[in-house]
């Protein structure tokens, strides 16, 4: 910045919530360029120039101007701003802490260069339910039904940048049995002396059902 120019900034991380998205206010990014003390700037004349973009937008999230989409050189304005133009969609992953770096420029002479910081709030996923192939077996056999038969996975947590911080955890996840096999047995280990029953709980430090047996009549 020249000797004759002042600016004053206001450069505050936002805080979407995970998978949402929020407009950059000029609360957040303002740049005010003064000449000599006495004209100011137009806002239309102070260029932003994109050099690095947020590591958490991708496939689903972006930096946007006007809905479309920014790439590393793109540029807005601060009028832009002031608009409500600009916005930043989470991708709606585990990676909360992120940034991106830019320039900023007015008649053609680029006076700042800056990072603006994101921190987005975790919110709790749904689990998944995942459910590979069915269990076959010989009358009188006894098998073990497996996580890639059935298991239960919670994202939370799972490589997150603010790992037990508010929803940044992963949870227990358990098995409640509804409905019991008509031709068979189902046990909670390989001896033969722990029978579940319908409504039983069944939970595995590891979150999967590689505890549960199967045994036919």
């Amino acid at each position: 910045v020249d000797v004759n120019t002042t600016f004053t900034k206001n450069n505050s991380p936002q805080v979407p919530d995970e998978g949402g998205f929020n407009v950059i206010t000029s609360k957040m990014l303002n740049y005010r360029f003064v000449n000599s003390g006495v004209a100011v700037i137009p806002d239309e004349q102070v260029v932003y120039t994109l050099k690095s973009l947020p590591d958490n937008i991708e496939p689903s999230g972006g930096l946007l101007k006007n809905g479309v989409k920014l790439v590393v050189d793109s540029t807005f304005t601060q009028k832009d701003i002031n608009d409500g133009l600009i916005t930043y969609k989470h991708n709606d992953s585990e990676n909360f802490i992120s940034s991106f770096d830019y320039s900023v420029s007015y008649g053609g002479e680029v006076r700042i260069n800056d990072t603006f910081g994101i921190d987005v709030n975790p919110v709790n996923d749904r689990p998944t339910i995942g459910q590979g192939s069915s269990v076959t077996l010989k009358e009188g056999e006894v098998t073990t039904i497996t996580s890639s038969q059935l298991s239960l996975n919670d994202v939370d947590g799972d490589g997150t940048d603010k790992v037990g911080i508010g929803f940044a955890i992963i949870n227990k996840l358990e098995f409640q049995v509804t409905a019991l096999p008509t031709r068979g047995t189902l046990f909670i280990d390989n001896d033969g002396n722990n029978q579940i029953s319908t409504g039983d709980i069944v939970i595995d430090a590891n979150n999967n059902t590689t505890l549960w047996i199967s045994k036919t009549d």
